[in-house]
């Protein structure tokens, strides 16, 4: 199913954190109400009964990377 994932970069030589703009996973499903797949006639009780009308929770993902931020680098900070 759709969901959104949010990414926040971890720098660990300088201990900045950078978080990215939460971006939307698309899942081609045709039971999926958020999907592109999702044929457009498909409306109404039948499809709530058929059909995924949630979003998945917010995925999570914070990778740590051993470097400085790219602002520290521009800093001169290497």
């Amino acid at each position: 199913m759709c969901t959104r994932r949010h990414v926040c970069y971890i720098y660990t030589k300088c201990g900045h954190a950078y978080a990215m703009p939460e971006q939307i996973i698309e899942c081609d499903r045709t039971n999926c109400i958020f999907s592109p797949a999702h044929p457009p006639h498909c409306a109404g009780a039948s499809c709530k009964k058929s059909c995924w009308q949630y979003r998945q929770p917010t995925e999570q993902y914070s990778p740590q990377l051993p470097e400085f931020c790219p602002t520290c680098i521009q800093n001169g900070r290497r």
